[in-house]
């Protein structure tokens, strides 16, 4: 009998301290076993300071080309306006010029725009005269000092692409600008690799 008390008290005594510990045990067989942390917010990023170049900072610019003489020109109707008759036109993303004719042309506008603007390139061989709404960029426009002539890359979208690595940019007053390829200056290379002379110059004002 006493034997059979002894064990009793012994089992009561395991059982209590296994309770008392099961309070530490973290989690169970179907939860992590590690507390949890709270997510702390990372602080915000802060503003770029003034003069850093922002890809999305651009201003509308018109653009018009020299067509007596060139081999790249407008096609007949005037100049390029940002936001007129489908026309895309500014200058300041990345400090470079870009003009699209059509990028933004819808067929509402075709009773007060008539057809989309485009450009026309006359090739000298089998490509012949090519007209299409090419989309142009010019490289560091908005960088240029008033008066300083610079050497700079341009670049049409035709014959997939038409890079120009030494058409001379010249920042004219704080809001235009000239951009003229002529002589070697208006060698230019297709992504096929072929060559060609294609002289143009266009004024671009803000």
């Amino acid at each position: 009998m006493k034997s059979k008390a002894i064990i009793l008290a012994a089992t009561l005594v395991f059982a209590l301290a296994f309770a008392g510990c099961s309070d530490s045990v973290v989690g169970t067989d179907d939860e992590a076993t590690a507390p949890l942390v709270k997510k702390v917010k990372p602080p915000p990023v802060p503003d770029d300071p003034p003069g850093t170049d922002d890809p999305t900072d651009f201003r509308s610019v018109t653009v018009d080309f020299v067509d007596a003489g060139y081999k790249i020109r407008s096609d007949g109707r005037g100049p390029y306006e940002d936001g007129t008759c489908g026309v895309w036109a500014n200058i300041g993303n990345w400090d470079d010029f870009r003009l699209d004719p059509d990028r933004d042309y819808k067929r509402k506008l075709a009773r007060s725009c008539g057809d989309p603007r485009s450009l026309v390139f006359e090739f000298p061989d089998w490509r012949g005269t090519v007209t299409v709404g090419a989309f142009v960029n010019v490289d560091g426009l908005d960088a240029l000092t008033v008066g300083v002539p610079t050497e700079t890359t341009a670049q049409f979208n035709v014959c997939n692409t038409l890079v120009f690595e030494g058409v001379l940019a010249e920042r004219t007053s704080a809001s235009t600008w000239a951009v003229t390829a002529t002589g070697a200056n208006a060698d230019a290379v297709c992504a096929d690799g072929s060559g060609y002379n294609l002289p143009f110059t266009l004024i671009i004002t803000e």
